[in-house]
């Protein structure tokens, strides 16, 4: 099982990495490792302590948490908050909606009265 999280940190390392455009050389002179370890991370075979964790997302500009997200579940995530989202604004809506015409009853209650 360690090995399985080795290789999805490795495969998210590799990612964050490539879309940077970097070289395993420019993240590993930016977290002061080697790149060899760079490699070793990538490729699963390396564990990755709290210090290494740490410098290689302050590289990415990102949160040692962020890091080890497990991005195979973002999308449905994604779906299920803006379903609450979508869920939020409309039961706003719906309280604003009778704010307003409880306002229209006193407003008609106090003219009348």
């Amino acid at each position: 099982m360690a090995n399985d999280i080795c290789v999805r940190l490795g495969r998210r390392i590799r990612v964050l990495r490539t879309k940077r455009g970097w070289t395993q050389q420019q993240l590993a002179d930016m977290a002061a490792i080697g790149r060899v370890h760079v490699s070793e991370l990538e490729n699963g075979r390396r564990e990755a302590g709290p210090r290494v964790l740490d410098t290689l997302a302050a590289s990415f500009n990102i949160t040692a948490s962020e890091l080890l997200k497990d991005h195979r579940y973002d999308t449905s995530a994604m779906r299920w908050q803006a379903g609450l989202d979508c869920l939020w604004w409309q039961s706003w809506k719906q309280l604003r909606r009778a704010e307003h015409l409880m306002r229209g009853v006193a407003e008609q209650e106090r003219v009348e009265g």
